[in-house]
């Protein structure tokens, strides 16, 4: 499932699914422009949070001598 909304909302929203209080709500930081949250869900653990603020990486993090 892929849900859209602003970073925010994102934050909230993941916040209630996994049932934090709010202090730990306030520790995450909300996405940024074009980014996502990974959620997993499994019979024993139940939701998890995969990732957080993932985006596309635009330039190679390492680079080979040329």
């Amino acid at each position: 499932m892929v849900v859209a909304t602003h970073g925010g909302g994102a934050r909230q929203g993941v916040g209630h699914l996994l049932g934090w209080d709010h202090a730990v709500l306030r520790s995450v930081g909300s996405l940024a422009n074009c980014h996502w949250t990974e959620l997993r869900h499994d019979d024993v653990r139940g939701w998890h949070l995969r990732a957080h603020n993932v985006g596309l990486i635009t330039q190679p993090a390492l680079t080979e001598p040329v």
